[in-house]
This record gives structure tokens, C-alpha cells and sequence, in this order.
């Protein structure tokens, strides 16, 4: 029987060595093997050759998160040891949709709201870039260009993440988002196998837009109908309510998230930190040195990914955390990041800004894209002052 378990705290590659070395201690080994798929960045497949056995390992991986301090998912921790990833292809959850045409963000939606847990299928799990170009490639035609491909998909996860469709975790990781409707706009968000739900709520014909027709009922009793099928509702005063202050990550929650020291990796050269100053934000990056190294000191890899160095130890830092983490220290150095923003035409530009994913959801609400360009945005005047408020609660300076 064959197994898959999702790492939410601890370093894979540690995992699985540990994992293999109490499988050896206990003498299990050849009954018990763990796959180790270098596609995958947070999973990892068990293989038992009995159910019997089931029992035995979950009380290694329990054991093994108690003493480590790991965060790991799957039917071997939680119990649920009855259904292997075999077994749970009998019974697909209904309303997921099937890719129908070649547009690469509505792809990436649909792959991401098929992939799911084998334990929990209203779950959905993680895939890497990496990945998705993988599927991506086995459902277009043979001669489509890779380069497009590429440059195609980094613009919809950038576009995808502005929107609230997905959410982007360390190494690159990307997950479908929670199922929310937005009220005003009346459309519906993130995890696509609850649309069906969405629409059955509303009495709705079973369609696969995302744009719903509400009928004449109170929000607080549309929103309580939503959440009884754990759907959120949402008004944009609401998602204002809840936007992060920028903050620096404290190393006590980063605790789990240790690697090794970067400079020393091969892989990695062209690193670069942070460093705030009177420029455009992506001229803020800058080429360091063990001797410039500052602590705390951000850094972003090559790849992409970011990391935190603080009293000499590096810590895998999630997207997020490091967007407000920049606009944290360019606070505290007085070298706020300038946003072209004019009130009076209504006209935003946000092209030279790399934003939380809760604050560009909150602008792309606000604001519709020009014809030029999606981050240059037009708002309507009804909307301007909200648009003020957000950039100066991200301390934004307004020219």
C-alpha cells in the first residue's frame, strides 16, 4: 500500500533520512520504503508491503514529529490508516473541472483544484513549479514554444496570486486558494470543486463560470448559508479589516525552517539581500558578502525563494513574510517605496511594486487593469480613498 505524507514544518531531506533510520532500528527495513521522487519539495510516499505493519510506522512518525518538533500530515500520522492513495481514485470528488482549452491560468486553476489530499479529498495539496510545468506540457500540443510556456506561467501565477486564486509557499510551492466569494463583484475564488456548491446555494444553474447570481437575501444570511459548506464571504471593507502591518519574522516561529548557509552552496550564486534605499524596489537588491552580512539581514535566492539570516543562522522565509519584511526595514530606514498614484485621474501604477498577496487582492479589487497594462490600474472615484488607505497602511510613499 502506498501512502503520501505532506511536510508542513521540518526539512524533507532530514525527514526522510530520520524516518529511514528508526524503519532500520526497528527492523523494517525491506517491508517499509520511502520514495524519494525529486519532483516533490514538501511530500514524500510511504510504501508498506502490509497493512500490518501500518500501525508499527505510525508510531516512528509520531514519535519521530513529537521529538523533532515536525509538522507532517498524512494517513500514516493522522490515523486514518485505511486508505491508501490506491484506494481513494475510486471515488473522485464531483464538480472538479476538467481543462478544456489552452488558456494557461485557467490550467493552473484547474490542475491545482484536482490535486488533492488521498486522505481528506476535500483537501486540496501543493505542487511545485516544477511540476505544474510538467502537466502543463502534457496537455498542450507538442510544438507549443517552451519559452512561451515559461513566460506564460510566471505571469499567471504573478496575475493568479493578485487575485486570490492561489497561495505560494516555500520553494516554490503553489495551492489552489480557499473557496470565497467576493460580494460585490459576486464572484466566486479560489478552490474550484466547491463552485458546484457555490451555485447549488444559490439556486444557480451548474455552470462553470465563476460569476454568480445572488438572490434577494441578506449578507449575513448568504454568508452563513456559505460558511455551513465552508465557503467564505467576503465585502472588500471586510478584507481591508485584516491586512497585515509589515513586521520583521521573528526567529522563534521560524524555529523548523533552518538550512544550511547559503554561500557556501554552489547553487546559489548570485545571491542577493535587501538593502532599502532612494531606488525602484527591484534596484534594492544588491550582491552581498560575509563582510556586509547583516543581522537580521533579508536574502532572495536565485531561484526565487527567499530566506532570513539572523544571529548567524538562514531560515527559509515564505513570500510573503519577506514582501512585508522589505517594506518593514525600508520603514525603519526611512526609504519608503514610492507608488505613482494619481487621485484625481484615478490612474495606479503598479509596476514597480512587489506586494503582499492580501494587499495586490485588495487592489486588484479596487481598481480594474488599463489596456497597456495589468498592474497599471484605473479606479473608479468611489473607490480612491480605500486605495489610499491601503498604501499608506503598507507605507507606501504617495507621488
Amino acid at each position: 500500500m502506498r501512502y503520501m505524507h505532506q511536510i508542513l514544518q521540518g526539512q524533507r531531506k532530514t525527514i526522510i533520512v530520520e524516518i529511514e533510520r528508526r524503519i532500520k532500528l526497528a527492523q523494517l527495513d525491506g517491508q517499509v520504503i520511502i520514495k524519494k521522487d525529486d519532483i516533490l519539495k514538501r511530500e514524500f510516499y510511504i510504501e508498506i508491503g502490509s497493512d500490518i505493519l501500518a500501525s508499527d510506522i505510525s508510531r516512528i512518525l509520531k514519535l519521530a514529529c513529537k521529538e523533532r518538533n515536525w509538522h507532517i500530515l498524512g494517513g500514516l500520522i493522522e490515523g486514518n490508516i485505511s486508505r491508501s492513495i490506491v484506494k481513494a481514485k475510486d471515488k473522485p470528488l464531483r464538480g472538479i473541472i476538467n481543462p478544456s482549452n489552452q488558456n494557461i491560468a485557467y490550467k493552473i486553476i484547474t490542475i491545482l483544484s484536482n490535486h488533492r489530499s488521498p486522505i481528506n479529498k476535500f483537501k486540496p495539496l501543493t505542487l511545485t513549479k516544477r511540476q505544474i510545468l510538467s502537466l502543463l506540457e502534457s496537455s498542450l500540443n507538442p510544438d507549443y514554444p517552451q519559452d512561451k510556456l515559461i513566460k506564460e506561467l510566471e505571469s499567471s501565477f504573478r496575475e493568479l496570486e493578485a487575485k486570490g486564486e492561489i497561495y505560494v509557499g516555500l520553494g516554490n510551492c503553489f495551492c489552489i486558494a480557499h473557496p470565497t466569494i467576493l460580494y460585490e463583484e459576486s464572484l466566486f475564488i479560489g478552490d474550484r470543486a466547491y463552485l458546484p456548491i457555490a451555485q447549488q446555494v444559490l439556486g444557480n444553474s451548474v455552470v462553470e463560470t465563476n460569476k454568480l447570481v445572488f438572490p434577494s437575501l441578506d449578507f449575513e444570511i448568504l454568508q452563513q448559508k456559505f460558511l455551513e459548506r465552508e465557503i467564505g464571504l467576503i465585502t472588500i471593507e471586510q478584507s481591508l479589516q485584516y491586512l497585515p502591518e509589515p513586521s520583521l519574522p521573528l526567529a522563534p516561529i521560524l524555529r523548523g525552517y533552518e538550512i544550511e548557509n547559503p554561500f557556501i552552496n554552489p547553487d546559489y550564486v548570485g545571491i542577493l539581500h535587501y538593502v532599502p534605499q532612494w531606488a525602484e524596489q527591484s534596484d534594492r537588491w544588491r550582491e552581498p558578502s560575509r563582510s556586509n552580512l547583516r543581522n537580521p539581514d533579508l536574502l532572495r535566492l536565485p531561484t526565487d525563494e527567499y530566506l532570513w539570516h539572523e544571529q548567524g543562522i538562514f531560515y527559509q522565509l515564505e513570500k510573503d513574510a519577506a514582501i512585508l519584511a522589505m517594506f518593514k526595514l525600508d520603514r525603519e530606514s526611512g526609504q519608503p517605496i514610492k507608488v505613482l498614484w494619481d487621485s484625481d485621474r484615478g490612474h495606479l501604477d503598479l509596476n514597480n511594486v512587489n506586494l503582499p498577496s492580501c494587499y495586490a487582492q485588495c487592489l486588484w479589487r479596487l481598481s480594474n487593469p488599463t489596456d497597456t497594462d495589468k498592474r497599471d490600474r484605473y479606479v473608479e472615484p468611489n473607490r480612491r480613498k480605500q486605495i489610499e488607505k491601503i498604501l499608506r497602511k503598507l507605507g507606501c510613499q504617495i507621488i
